[in-house]
């Protein structure tokens, strides 16, 4: 299909949480099944995927705090990257669609703490993030 004004799909970014394509250790039953199901939603709607890094505390949520705070620096850090080439994107004419994260993305202080992070870093490119979807309500969602 060759894009036109009226049928971009093709140039349609998805922000996805880490842990939906990749479970982590002690990810929930199905969700190897969701992330199947997010990729043929996808591929099926034309849609690209593009994975955000793993927040640090899924990683070691017993950390100290002077590890917590490196995990922190280290989340921006991994974030603003992520956001400075999707600039790159959408000044290349792509748009983004959807933002999936897990309830897990941003459970507790710290979860919430990391979706700061990831406001910020798109801010900071002036990158307007889309309300966050669990995967279930994507999946179900009419094609764009």
């Amino acid at each position: 299909m060759t894009p036109s004004d009226d049928d971009l799909r093709e140039y349609s970014l998805v922000l996805v949480g880490h842990g939906l394509l990749n479970p982590l250790p002690g990810a929930e039953p199905g969700t190897l099944d969701r992330a199947r199901a997010l990729v043929r939603w996808a591929a099926e709607h034309g849609h690209g995927l593009y994975q955000l890094p793993v927040a640090g505390y899924r990683l070691a949520e017993s950390s100290d705090a002077a590890g917590r705070r490196r995990m922190a620096r280290e989340d921006a850090a991994s974030l603003r990257f992520v956001f400075s080439q999707l600039r790159e994107y959408l000044d290349a004419g792509y748009r983004l669609s959807a933002l999936v994260l897990e309830p897990a993305d941003t459970a507790g202080a710290s979860g919430r703490a990391w979706l700061r992070r990831l406001g910020s870093a798109a801010e900071a490119e002036e990158i307007s993030l889309p309300q966050p979807m669990i995967p279930g309500a994507i999946l179900a969602a009419p094609a764009d």
